[in-house]
């Protein structure tokens, strides 16, 4: 019989002996006869045995309980039993007790003879230990896994991209259930996901669709969806990553696990929200004077950023008007006045009230006067409509700006602004000027003024 196992030997093996493996073994799974090819101190060595025998003599050097594990997960009806689910059967194994050396013996059937085994050897050396050495140590990180899973996970799976085997692990019992990919997924849409998102879930979540996102994501996706338990609805966050086996790097399996993420994100909310109020002026809402310098030197060092435009913008006769109808009334000029800032400057400007009853506001890559001085001529018009008790009360407002040119600093943009905001005070106030650096540096009159109503310069 084994004369037909020696022409197939000679046929398939000893090429693919001599690049990978240390052993190679036929089996006849009726009779349990073993043949064995492996290289001796002396060359390629041949001999005959029976599997049981085989397999005694790998494990001979292991601890006892290492032995009878090995023994165990070799047993040939075993083996058998696992190749009609999976193409290969491997298992690891440490050949020498007390070594930190590491082996991998691997089986599958011949395609010519389905009857007969054929199981390689290989050496996996030292450098793949530190990753398996607690294979024989399973329970106490079979406890860990377990806690993770009762603690941080709402759903578990695991999904053999090879085989299309998925395994979803119930996260309070532990329970062991395998079903198709798709059934897993269509139970968890079912089961979890609030109505509305069931459909979109399905379709991120198709065979094809996710291990195309992961290929496209270096193996890793994640995505949010909301979950109702009947106590409440619930953000999940589901977490999908692309593995390759660490001793067979053509096999990749998928690991999916959902996080409930509602108190983390209330706790972001609750941040954020804090962070936001460190950043405001508790008066107006808009920013407070260090949050808004901090925003402007950063827009200012940005290499790709085209510049802006900054303006100081003071209440004339403020501290009159405080006098004359009192401190609330006072805020709600400065609350009126942060209100049309916000509609007259964009979104993305930074607007903030620099302390008292002076503002700022930089206009993001605004380097061009006339869109500017639009802006500022509009602010002026709802300023002079304020009202107070039903009784128009006209505010006016200096206001002098600085345009920044390549390598300008905020101290520069803001001293050249300052600048500015005083000639307007000095020529009787109600208007707008601009720094003009040629004129700087000629010593001439440092700004172009104009007062609001008027056109002049």
């Amino acid at each position: 019989m084994f004369k037909t196992l020696d022409i197939t030997f000679e046929g398939i093996a000893l090429d693919f002996i001599r690049k990978r493996y240390d052993a190679f073994f036929l089996v006849d799974a009726d009779s349990g006869r073993c043949m064995r090819l492996w290289r001796g101190a002396l060359g390629e060595v041949r001999d005959e045995r029976s599997y049981q025998e085989t397999i005694d003599a790998l494990s001979a050097n292991m601890s006892e309980h290492e032995r009878a594990a090995f023994a165990l997960k070799l047993e040939l009806g075993s083996v058998l039993s696992a190749l009609e689910e999976h193409p290969f059967y491997s298992v690891y194994y440490r050949p020498d007790a007390g070594r930190e050396r590491l082996r991998r013996l691997m089986a599958w059937r011949h395609d010519r003879a389905k009857r007969i085994l054929l199981v390689a050897l290989s050496e996996e050396g030292e450098r793949v230990w530190p990753f398996s050495r607690n294979l024989f140590e399973l329970p106490q990180y079979r406890e860990r896994f377990h806690f993770l899973l009762k603690n941080l996970c709402e759903f578990y799976l695991e999904l053999d991209v090879e085989t299309g085997d998925c395994l979803k692990i119930d996260t309070d019992n532990f329970e062991e259930t395998r079903k198709p990919f798709s059934e897993h997924i269509r139970l968890i849409a079912e089961k979890n996901i609030v109505p509305s998102q069931a459909e979109a879930f399905l379709q991120e979540f198709e065979r094809d669709n996710i291990l195309g996102l992961l290929h496209r994501n270096n193996g890793l996706f994640t995505c949010r969806y909301t979950a109702d338990y009947g106590s409440g609805k619930r953000e999940l966050l589901i977490v999908a990553v692309l593995m390759h086996d660490l001793f067979f790097e053509a096999r990749e399996q998928v690991f999916f696990y959902a996080q409930d993420i509602t108190d983390l994100k209330l706790q972001e909310e609750r941040n954020r929200r804090l962070a936001d109020m460190s950043r405001a002026d508790p008066l107006t809402g808009l920013l407070n004077r260090a949050a808004c310098e901090k925003l402007i030197v950063r827009h200012l060092g940005n290499s790709g950023s085209a510049g802006g435009t900054l303006l100081m913008i003071d209440v004339d006769n403020f501290k009159e008007f405080n006098d004359a109808y009192g401190h609330p009334a006072g805020d709600s000029v400065l609350k009126y006045l942060s209100k049309w800032m916000r509609a007259v400057f964009r979104q993305d400007d930074y607007i903030c009230r620099w302390g008292g009853d002076e503002f700022m506001v930089f206009v993001r890559n605004a380097v061009q006067l006339p869109g500017v001085r639009t802006r500022i001529a509009m602010l002026c018009e709802k300023a002079d409509k304020f009202c107070l008790d039903g009784i128009r009360r006209p505010i006016q407002l200096s206001i002098g700006g600085s345009v920044a040119e390549p390598g300008d600093s905020f101290e520069v943009l803001f001293a050249q602004a300052d600048r500015a905001l005083y000639s307007v005070k000095r020529n009787g106030r109600n208007g707008w000027a601009f720094f003009d650096r040629n004129r700087a540096m000629q010593a001439q009159s440092i700004c172009f003024f104009e007062r609001h109503g008027q056109n002049s310069v």
